[in-house]
């Protein structure tokens, strides 16, 4: 189970994925307090790689290629997606976070532009899409399965 944890207003957060979204948080045993789930959200997405801004002069089809090609694994995800923590964990266990580019689509301007390109590229509306060297992977599942039978290691390494 992934944790995340930030500073809100000098006490330190600390969440797990099945805080995220609910609003109410554990910041000491002792006391609650109210945060913000998109603050535990871009404290867990700063952890990843920085995504390079998707602006008017790039077209979206050639964006999402030079972000593939450009980085060793890249996950298109979206920050309240319990599949996408899943898989940005278990990659996470295999490889140190700076290596994964994280692409929030719900977060990153023209999102319906980059999921209909994403649709075209990969065929799947869903995410986690997980690309490593290059190469669709797959969603959550078959990552998981990836894992399991051990081609993912000999994908990243």
């Amino acid at each position: 189970m992934a944790t995340a944890q930030s500073c809100y207003q000098g006490f330190i957060c600390t969440a797990t994925e099945n805080d995220i979204g609910t609003g109410i948080y554990p910041i000491t045993p002792q006391r609650k307090r109210r945060v913000s789930s998109e603050g535990i959200v871009k404290s867990i997405m700063n952890r990843f790689r920085k995504t390079p801004p998707l602006t008017n002069n790039y077209s979206v089809k050639n964006w999402i290629r030079n972000v593939v090609k450009g980085n060793k694994v890249v996950v298109f995800s979206k920050g309240n997606c319990r599949y996408c923590k899943s898989v940005l964990s278990l990659l996470s266990t295999l490889m140190p976070r700076k290596q994964i580019m994280v692409v929030a689509c719900d977060k990153i301007n023209r999102s319906n532009e980059l999921r209909s390109e994403l649709w075209q590229l990969t065929k799947s509306k869903t995410v986690p899409q997980v690309f490593i060297r290059g190469r669709y992977i797959g969603g959550c599942d078959d990552t998981y399965r990836k894992y399991e039978h051990g081609e993912l290691s000999r994908l990243l390494y």
